[in-house]
């Protein structure tokens, strides 16, 4: 609601990094194999999660 506009590039932002993520697992899983590609992908999601926690918790300070 507060950022409307930003809906396009995040969408666009989503849309390089499924193409590009789809790419270098392939890559990675070729090299490291898939237990790699798994192993790395469940870190990646956990650091994004905790970096969505972290904003949500600063955006709730601010608003206290």
């Amino acid at each position: 609601e507060k950022a409307s506009d930003l809906i396009p590039w995040m969408w666009g932002i989503n849309a390089y990094a499924t193409v590009i993520g789809s790419v270098l697992s392939v890559l990675l899983a070729i090299k490291g194999g898939f237990s790699f590609v798994f192993i790395l992908s469940a870190l990646i999601y956990v650091l994004g999660a905790a970096g969505m926690l972290r904003v949500m918790k600063e955006g709730q300070k601010t608003h206290a």
